[in-house]
């Protein structure tokens, strides 16, 4: 009679999974969660200004940016699936070292394109002729932050 091996060993790292599924999980949340709470929290500071034109500058601004940088998102999907699938340690950091560098490529391209990206998407956006001036104010300073939330 063929004897199975004993199944405990699986059932005992099977019970572990969600606690190294949320290990996993929790930095992908809060990355996808960081532009749009930003642009909440500019919001939240500029609702208690005097002029409401700033609170629209900002709305507009934020939910541009959000399109922009959502539109990246295969950077942080790819990666995290390739390096899933990595074996060694030497390719998840070689791995991570090539998104970087991609991100800060795209990065530098959307600050030497941030005018022309600001007037269409104020244009797409149909934004009232006096918002044109604050958001770009906005989108300008924002811009700088490409790097920081690309990598």
């Amino acid at each position: 009679m063929a004897t199975r091996p004993s199944s405990d060993s699986n059932i005992t790292d099977n019970r572990d999974i969600p606690g190294r599924l949320w290990s996993l999980a929790w930095p992908m949340i809060l990355g996808n969660l960081s532009v749009p709470l930003l642009g909440l929290v500019d919001t939240a500071v500029l609702g208690h200004l005097d002029d409401s034109r700033y609170l629209s500058a900002v709305a507009i601004g934020t939910s541009l940016l959000a399109f922009l940088y959502w539109g990246f998102g295969f950077l942080r999907m790819g990666t995290t699936g390739a390096a899933a699938q990595a074996s060694q340690r030497e390719e998840r950091s070689a791995l991570l070292f090539k998104a970087m560098v991609l991100a800060l490529i795209i990065a530098t391209g959307l600050l030497a394109l941030g005018p022309l990206l600001t007037s269409m998407g104020l244009a797409a956006m149909d934004a009232p002729g006096d918002l044109h001036g604050l958001a770009s104010s906005y989108l300008s300073i924002r811009l700088f932050s490409a790097p920081a939330v690309l990598v």
